[in-house]
């Protein structure tokens, strides 16, 4: 969901950068995630990688200034910072979809939250 929302954002002309905690499309062929990666950046999306968001704070002029350190170093010893206009959070695989009132529309969910489909959707 990030790349997607990333590249269309990009696209429209907003300076969008992802931040990538460990690889990209994790259980996909990284010689292909590799290749969305480099393509993404020739159309000028950034890439921060092998890092985690720390604290968000807003600044006084509306940014949003994220703190994040490198994944592997855990003490935190070294903490880097960017300021953003918007944050979009894309995490996780796993639906969310219990407290969206999906069963009050008629629309049904597994045990795990996914939505049931047809064979054509």
């Amino acid at each position: 969901m990030a790349l997607e929302c990333a590249g269309f954002l990009t696209a429209l002309g907003l300076d969008t950068t992802v931040m990538v905690r460990s690889i990209l499309l994790r259980g996909f062929d990284q010689d292909i995630a590799n290749r969305i990666k480099n393509y993404m950046m020739e159309g000028q999306t950034k890439f921060i990688d092998e890092s985690i968001p720390v604290k968000g704070e807003k600044l006084e002029n509306g940014q949003i200034r994220i703190h994040y350190r490198k994944t592997k170093d855990t003490e935190a010893k070294e903490v880097n910072y960017a300021d953003y206009d918007s944050v979009f959070i894309a995490t996780g695989r796993y639906p969310d979809t219990k407290a969206l009132g999906l069963d009050k529309l008629s629309i049904n969910i597994d045990k795990s939250g996914k939505i049931i489909t047809n064979d054509r959707e």
